[in-house]
């Protein structure tokens, strides 16, 4: 539901600016805002940056509107739509875009399996809904760790489970919010950026187990469908 809610204010945002009912001004650092008289919106680059401070690459891009901040990260759905609606910005990043997806076409071949991918990606999915419904029904309970608020941990079929929640800062070097869960299991750590099906199921989660992030998670809800509303009626 958050991620339909997602997709689909950011395809009435491009619905407006491609009928010019919005338009555009370029800021400092590949930064883009539109002012209305009862609404501003701005979209801005999310940099991974690592330890060292050197910055890694664009990663995702982060709309804003209000108190709502959208993030939403390279290899999702979302980043697709979020992409389009920078290409009817500044055309300018359609040929960036295809080129890069130039590059990447030389890689696949017809004969290209992806089952083994397909399949990680499917059994993680999996697993984190198994965690779902086990935290549901009460057969497992979360416990916040005393030395870091925003981790979290469970004991799952007797292997302990443990959920850390990252905040990556942007070129000014402000934390952006939890953008990525990172759930640690015997043997592995997988991490899910936000906008994943992962990151969602991850939320709904720490919403089931905690009533700070039940609020968290309904007013966010709340605020989505406000923008959209506000959106709606500007088009209409």
């Amino acid at each position: 539901m958050k991620q339909e809610l997602q997709h689909r204010f950011v395809r009435l945002l491009a619905s407006a600016t491609d009928r010019g009912v919005l338009t555009w001004e370029k800021r400092v650092g590949n930064c883009y805002q539109s002012v209305k008289p009862s609404q501003s919106y701005h979209l801005r680059w999310l940099y991974w940056y690592a330890p060292s401070g050197i910055t890694i690459d664009r990663q995702g891009i982060v709309i804003s509107t209000g108190q709502l901040d959208i993030p939403f990260f390279s290899g999702t759905t979302g980043m697709a739509e979020a992409r389009k609606l920078l290409e009817k910005i500044d055309a300018s990043w359609t040929a960036h875009h295809s080129r890069i997806d130039e590059k990447c076409r030389l890689f696949i071949t017809q004969n290209s399996s992806f089952s083994k991918a397909n399949i990680m990606s499917q059994s993680s999915l999996i697993f984190l809904s198994q965690l779902l419904l086990a935290t549901k029904n009460g057969s497992i309970r979360w416990s916040y760790n005393e030395l870091n608020p925003n981790s979290f941990y469970t004991e799952f079929m007797n292997h302990a489970i443990v959920i850390d929640l990252l905040q990556p800062i942007d070129s000014h070097e402000t934390p952006l919010g939890n953008l990525v869960a990172k759930v640690t299991l015997p043997g592995a750590t997988i991490a899910f950026a936000c906008g994943t099906d992962g990151f969602f199921t991850i939320e709904e989660i720490l919403a089931s187990s905690f009533p700070e992030f039940h609020h968290r998670f309904e007013r966010t809800m709340n605020e989505y469908q406000s923008a959209i509303d506000a959106l709606t009626k500007l088009i209409h």
